[in-house]
């Protein structure tokens, strides 16, 4: 995972992207969890089980995804080889 925060070299006080690298049957805590904001996603590789709501998703590479993080939700790379995920919080 890497963070580039630094807000006088990008601005921004309320998004946060993350590169994120899952490894095969790694991903959130097993219970869905929530917090403030907004998020937003893009699969760049591999394949992501993204559970909100308690309604489970499958994505796969070029599939995006948005949600209000108020919602309980969790991931999991249920695929066989990294599953590789830009992913932004967004503070509101």
């Amino acid at each position: 995972e890497r963070s580039f925060e630094h807000p006088a070299l990008f601005g921004s006080q309320r998004l946060k992207g993350f590169y994120l690298v899952i490894e095969p049957g790694s991903g959130s805590r097993t219970t869905p969890y929530v917090h403030a904001g907004e998020e937003i996603g893009l699969v760049i590789s591999g394949i992501l089980e993204l559970v909100i709501d308690g309604r489970s998703r499958i994505l796969r590479e070029g599939d995006c995804f948005s949600f209000p993080s108020v919602i309980p939700h969790r991931f999991l790379n249920v695929g066989t080889t990294q599953c590789v995920v830009f992913w932004v919080n967004a503070t509101i």
